[in-house]
């Protein structure tokens, strides 16, 4: 395959990737979401208190993006030399390239896109180490957020509180235990051909593993703490005793629900509004809140991630 045919092949998959997204986010803001109603339904009016929960908000994706890039470093420490950029480049790609595609496949891809030396295929199997640790991560809270809603909202005798303490207490230990030992994949796994991929997981200590996990979980503080401030935003006042469970709660049953486009954006307002329904008869705030954290957090990212798509060269992409 010549050079020119390559880059002839590139540009038409960028440009296609590229018309694909932007319609997709526009279809989301302007028909599924439904912004423009929403807001006009919504009795809104701008404070300088809630000038300062929007900046907040805003300059929060800094360390959200920042904390997800340096996960995908040290993800690929044992495998190549990545920097800064580069990093940037391939989270804001993959976020890019995720939400075109059924649960968010497409994000491993995208990463593995930007790697100079590694295979890109093991790049890709490798990239889900990070992503299984943000999954832990978020049924950890998630099921402690259920756990706490589940007191709130119904009286529970001694018994059933502690057999339930004690019940999330074995599954949580268990999924980390798991976790830490993601290396047991590669004996269960025999296939010839896939185990040279499968091999990537077996470079990671338990050391790293745990600092992976933790990331996971001040990323996933972020995201709580930018879904708080935009309740507020949207006069939406939860207390956060009640709103934080919520707010875990639904990002657990987000995270297991097929990503199909037409499920997606039913799910995403519909589970929102029935935690949080719980304690605020706001209902646009509401949605206008978890369509803005799907705004601020994907689509501004997928954005940057468009650009540096266009920007990569046919030998790269290789």
């Amino acid at each position: 395959m010549t050079e020119t045919y390559q880059r002839k092949v590139l540009n038409i998959a960028k440009l296609t990737l590229v018309l694909g997204t932007l319609c997709f986010i526009v279809y989301k803001l302007f028909f599924a979401y439904n912004i423009q109603d929403l807001a006009s339904g919504n009795n809104f009016t701008f404070t300088n208190s809630k000038i300062i929960l929007l900046t907040a908000t805003v300059l929060l994706i800094v360390p959200n993006i920042a904390i997800d890039s340096l996960k995908w470093k040290l993800v690929m420490i044992q495998h190549e030399k990545v920097s800064w950029l580069q990093s940037l480049q391939a989270v804001s790609a993959g976020i890019a390239l995720g939400i075109i595609t059924p649960n968010r496949i497409g994000d491993f891809a995208g990463k593995a896109l930007f790697l100079k030396t590694y295979d890109k295929i093991k790049g890709a199997i490798a990239s889900f180490i990070g992503s299984i640790a943000q999954t832990l991560a978020i049924v950890c809270c998630g099921s402690v957020g259920l756990w706490i809603l589940t007191l709130q909202q119904q009286y529970i005798n001694n018994v059933q509180f502690y057999c339930g303490l004690v019940a999330i207490g074995i599954l949580l230990s268990l999924v980390y235990y798991l976790y830490i030992n993601i290396h047991w994949l590669n004996r269960i796994i025999s296939w010839r051909k896939i185990t040279p991929y499968v091999d990537a997981f077996t470079h990671y200590s338990q050391k790293e593993l745990t600092t992976l996990f933790i990331l996971s979980l001040i990323r996933f503080g972020i995201f709580n703490i930018q879904y708080f401030l935009l309740l507020h935003f949207f006069d939406v006042p939860i207390a956060m005793q009640y709103a934080f469970p919520s707010l875990a709660a639904i990002f657990v049953v987000q995270a297991f629900v097929p990503s199909i486009i037409l499920i997606e954006m039913g799910v995403r307002g519909a589970t929102a509004l029935f935690f949080l329904g719980l304690f605020s008869t706001n209902t646009s705030g509401i949605l206008l809140a978890a369509y803005s954290l799907w705004i601020l957090n994907i689509m501004f990212p997928a954005l940057l991630g468009l650009y540096f798509i266009l920007k990569l060269k046919a030998r790269s992409a290789a």
